[in-house]
């Protein structure tokens, strides 16, 4: 490592540790050299050049005693112009019970609260990550005893004719405590829960590249209405869609995880905000109209 001068190395220090701790400990992320390079490498695709090599090299300042993760920062690279943010786009789209039971568990063991009570909502409900803090329990079917629940729509959007508030019904009184436990979560928590159950899951299946996140619960659920629910309008409407097309998105119905819980059930003011498109009629081709021949004769 070249020598740098004294006022050089305590702005190295200063950056390096405000940056550690605006993207690692304000997420519950371990300081760890896995956990840094990837950081840094997603930090990067919104960032210049010149402000990403700084930021490397005061980070390799700051763990200079690390040889191991040294070297892990040295070789990471910024994600270059046109390039896809790979670590934003991969992503595990399956959970299968058996999986989803070892996360609870993993949480249970950390004391975890806020982990344990979004991933009973994500298996129950399938409802977004950002939807998650401002769920409502507004009441229980007299008939059933389902818990009724509100979700805003967290990508609601007039113009695009997109997105809606939805009220669905689950089967499990537990979800009342799980929606009571993460009501009220701001931004930075948000942040910082997703990055906390994606940091369990790359523990837990250290050799997968894509281990499931809470996002994928969504997936699972609507490859699920796919194979169980044969109406596409009341599968739209308990994704959270405005139209029924928007369901080609998930994945096929036989990539199911097959997780045991019950679909949800929506309400009838709900069925009714989701737009039925028919596909478009097939354009007829013109068939063209012979005129008569013309006569030769003068």
């Amino acid at each position: 490592m070249s020598t740098i001068s004294n006022k050089t190395a305590e702005e190295y220090l200063r950056i390096s540790e405000a940056w550690l701790t605006k993207q690692l400990d304000a997420c519950g992320l371990d300081r760890k050299a896995e956990t840094i390079t990837q950081q840094l490498r997603a930090w990067s695709d919104v960032k210049r050049p010149t402000t990403f090599r700084k930021m490397r090299r005061a980070l390799i300042h700051h763990q200079a005693a690390y040889p191991n993760t040294v070297r892990a920062i040295a070789s990471t690279e910024r994600i270059g112009h046109g390039e896809a943010n790979t670590m934003k786009k991969r992503r595990c789209k399956r959970v299968t019970e058996a999986e989803h039971k070892r996360l609870l568990d993993d949480a249970a063991r950390r004391k975890d609260v806020i982990m344990d009570a979004a991933l009973r909502i994500a298996y129950l409900t399938g409802i977004r990550p950002a939807e998650m803090p401002h769920v409502q329990v507004i009441g229980i079917q007299e008939q059933t005893g389902r818990i009724v629940l509100l979700v805003p729509g967290a990508k609601k959007s007039k113009s695009q004719g997109r997105g809606m508030d939805k009220q669905i019904a689950v089967d499990d009184p537990d979800i009342v405590y799980a929606v009571d436990a993460i009501h009220g979560l701001d931004d930075a928590g948000l942040t910082a829960l997703k990055q906390r159950v994606s940091q369990r899951s790359h523990t837990l299946w250290p050799r997968r590249k894509t281990p499931p996140t809470l996002y994928s619960y969504r997936h699972t659920l609507g490859s699920d209405l796919k194979r169980r629910v044969a109406d596409r309008r009341q599968a739209a409407a308990i994704m959270g869609h405005a139209s029924q097309k928007s369901l080609s998105v998930y994945g096929h119905k036989n990539s199911s995880g097959g997780l045991k819980r019950e679909i949800p059930s929506i309400s009838t003011n709900t069925l009714k905000k989701v737009q039925i498109k028919s596909p478009k009629p097939i354009p007829q081709k013109r068939v063209p109209t012979h005129k008569p021949e013309r006569s030769l004769e003068p």
